[in-house]
């Protein structure tokens, strides 16, 4: 979406209502409880990565030695040993290495793989609360839809009134071009409207789309005033 666009619909926010921008403001997704205690997570384990990253740096001078072999099994269950007791990775019993570069690049290793699993969780978890912020604003969402629905399925059958005067006009003998200004023909957003267009579907197919994307068979049922 552009950002013009973006602006332009903040503005129509008031339009939605108090009691729905209430509900919806109390369900945002980064405010919620889980989702600050998983930020919270995620930002020990970085600061622990760059802590490790700068003693590691701190070696750069001694001699190459080869980092303790861990499997990935061994690897995933240290991480998720970090992530679900929330300890630093110090308090967390790895396998035994020779020196202490060896110990801070397994470490590391650790805390990478703890850090890809709360990003997945990030994920998941982001997805879980939408669905349920969803379905705890379903009535005013179908309220709202519907009130779309019914406005353009109003405007559908006006302009099909329109067309069918400037029909009746032309077979009465009063022809276009002689009647007065706006008695000849709809204009041409209006055509588009009813008919389609090279860059556009009708309406009458947009309504269709909505009703399905909606779900909603039928306009207008369990109506939820807003």
């Amino acid at each position: 979406m552009i950002d013009g666009t973006k602006k332009l619909r903040q503005t129509y926010l008031t339009l939605v209502g108090n009691e729905i921008i209430e509900q919806a403001y109390k369900l945002k997704i980064y405010n919620q409880p889980s989702m600050i205690a998983l930020d919270e997570k995620e930002k020990s384990i970085k600061a622990e990565l760059v802590e490790k990253q700068k003693k590691i740096d701190g070696y750069q001078n001694s001699p190459s030695q080869p980092v303790a072999k861990m499997t990935e099994n061994t690897i995933e269950g240290l991480a998720k040993k970090r992530i679900d007791e929330n300890k630093s990775i110090d308090d967390i019993e790895t396998p035994a290495i020779e020196t202490e570069k060896e110990k801070l690049e397994q470490q590391k290793r650790i805390l990478h793989r703890a850090l890809e699993l709360i990003q997945e969780d990030r994920r998941w978890l982001k997805i879980k609360l939408i669905r349920e912020g969803c379905e705890k604003l379903e009535p005013y969402a179908k309220g709202i839809f519907t009130e779309v629905i019914e406005a353009w399925e109003a405007v559908e059958k006006a302009e099909k009134k329109q067309e069918g005067f400037f029909a009746l006009l032309s077979s009465c003998g009063f022809d276009t071009g002689l009647r007065p200004r706006g008695w000849n023909n709809s204009m041409p957003f209006e055509l588009a409207a009813l008919y389609g267009s090279a860059s556009a579907p009708s309406l009458a197919w947009g309504l269709e789309q909505k009703r399905a994307e909606c779900d909603f068979p039928l306009a207008g049922k369990n109506r939820k005033s807003v």
